[in-house]
């Protein structure tokens, strides 16, 4: 009972939503370091900095793939923040369909 009772103030106080919330920025800080570090060696050398920008152009693919899987396929469990605002965003322009209506 006393599991049930901390389940469900989980729930109530949103807690996936909040921990969610403090990825967002540390990705996008992340992000912003890399293109701060390749723009730094851009002036440096040009060479290492293409290297920089490469790596750093296939971590976005992949986080793109990442975050476009669970809208294509909601039974994968891969599941991002990123995803759920995604999904949201497509149902809302999503057309309806005959069955709906």
């Amino acid at each position: 009972m006393q599991r049930q009772m901390k389940l469900q103030a989980l729930e109530h106080w949103h807690l996936q939503t909040v921990l969610g919330a403090f990825v967002i920025p540390l990705q996008i800080s992340l992000f912003l370091f890399g293109l701060s570090l390749s723009a730094n060696m851009w002036f440096r050398q040009i060479t290492i900095s293409n290297v920089i920008m490469s790596i750093m152009g296939f971590g976005v693919l992949v986080y793109g793939a990442t975050i476009l899987l669970p809208v294509l396929r909601p039974d994968s469990p891969f599941h991002t923040p990123g995803s759920a605002l995604v999904k949201a965003i497509c149902n809302k322009f999503r057309p309806l369909k005959s069955d709906q209506l």
